[in-house]
């Protein structure tokens, strides 16, 4: 679904079922990665991504290379990849703050696709 869009894509939480499920990524928001597209990448902006995954808004699955599905990945794995805690404060003042991320994870993406073949 996601890489049938194009352009620059929103989101809105259910923070309520979020809350429900103790605000941990299994509540989150999901999000899929396909490690063999190769051209195209989603980034994951947010302020409530949290390295410990019993307290992020994301839910990371990413396909697996036979085609079988996908699996739970954890936010470290793809922290500065696919996924960004967005610093307030540095995104008030840097005003190239999210282009800056966004190129860090297109060079991060690139190795991390790399590894995944």
């Amino acid at each position: 679904y996601f890489s049938s869009l194009e352009g620059i894509v929103g989101f809105q939480d259910h923070f309520d079922w979020w809350a429900r499920n103790n605000f941990s990524n299994h509540g989150g928001k999901p999000f899929w990665i396909d490690p063999s597209e190769t051209e195209i990448q989603h980034i994951f902006i947010d302020d409530n991504i949290r390295l410990n995954d019993a307290e992020s808004i994301v839910h990371p699955q990413v396909f697996v290379e036979d085609g079988a599905g996908t699996r739970i990945a954890s936010t470290s794995e793809l922290y500065d990849i696919c996924l960004v805690q967005t610093d307030l404060l540095g995104a008030i003042h840097d005003r190239n703050y999210f282009i800056k991320c966004v190129q860090q994870c297109e060079e991060n993406y690139s190795n991390y696709t790399a590894l995944s073949h």
